[in-house]
């Protein structure tokens, strides 16, 4: 079971379309010929929507402030304030305090943001935390995490031991080839019709045509073999989704960053770090 829609009363269907649209992120849905009416996907899958009901409507005549709430992942309420105070969307704390940082409700617990639109209406940005209540708790998340111990040893930092590779698409797998060999005088380690390698040092340059079918466009960081599973268990449990690939030297977690840049996180095994390991 879960909340499939809700409806605000607003002065201006146009206004309010193009601010849920552009800053909030809903999908417009349909426009009733017939009334002022609005109505917009909240989410993938049509699961919930939103209803923006002008002022010449029953709905939309009896003007009031209203408020509810959008439910995020962790990774997508840490940058959101940001991007809505880019876009000159002041977002504050449960406390009123104008903050880019989420605030925590220790009973549920959750973390959140809220901001206005232009109607004065109230919004939320939540996301459900999965850490163990406390009740007394409504503070910053920085402090939340402090106090509560959140940063677990399946949370702490990925060791990153450097950059394995970077992988280009390219439109012209032999023309791409030839600039990086003639130009730039890397050496071709290996090449077919979808794909060409260049060893460069300790690292990789890929170039890949865009049907080649794959981990696409995207740079990978070196990781410690062991420390592959955990980095996708840590990923998963922030709300990233889970994107993996067995390779024959090691498991490789892939995530985007706040811009859309895939990073892979290549738990490379070598014969350096398979031996330390037997000597463990």
């Amino acid at each position: 079971m879960h909340l499939y829609e809700t409806h605000l009363p607003v002065q201006s269907t146009e206004v309010s379309q193009q601010f849920y649209v552009d800053v909030v992120g809903l999908e417009f849905a349909y426009r009733d010929p017939t009334r002022d009416v609005v109505f917009l996907w909240i989410g993938s899958n049509r699961r919930s929507m939103l209803g923006l009901w002008g002022p010449s409507t029953t709905r939309g005549s009896d003007f009031r402030q209203c408020h509810f709430a959008i439910a995020l992942s962790l990774p997508e309420l840490l940058a959101a304030g940001r991007r809505l105070n880019d876009l000159r969307i002041c977002t504050r704390n449960f406390a009123g305090e104008e903050t880019v940082e989420p605030s925590v409700i220790g009973w549920m617990p959750s973390a959140q943001l809220y901001f206005r639109d232009p109607d004065d209406h109230s919004l939320e940005y939540i996301a459900l935390l999965d850490d163990p209540p406390a009740p007394d708790f409504i503070g910053p998340l920085s402090i939340w995490q402090k106090r509560s111990g959140i940063r677990s040893s399946a949370s702490k930092k990925i060791p990153v031991l450097g950059i394995e590779e970077i992988a280009l698409e390219v439109k012209d797998i032999d023309r791409s080839v030839a600039f990086y060999q003639n130009v730039i005088g890397l050496s071709l380690d290996s090449r077919d019709t979808q794909e060409a390698w260049f060893r460069i040092g300790n690292q990789v340059l890929a170039l890949f045509t865009r049907d080649r079918v794959g981990s696409g466009q995207h740079f990978a960081f070196l990781i410690p073999p062991q420390d592959a599973e955990r980095a996708r268990q840590t990923l998963v449990a922030l709300g990233f989704p889970e994107e993996t690939m067995q390779l024959s030297h090691g498991l490789s977690v892939y995530v985007r960053d706040p811009d859309g840049n895939k990073i892979e996180l290549y738990g490379k095994r070598t014969a350096a770090n398979e031996s330390g390991s037997r000597e463990d």
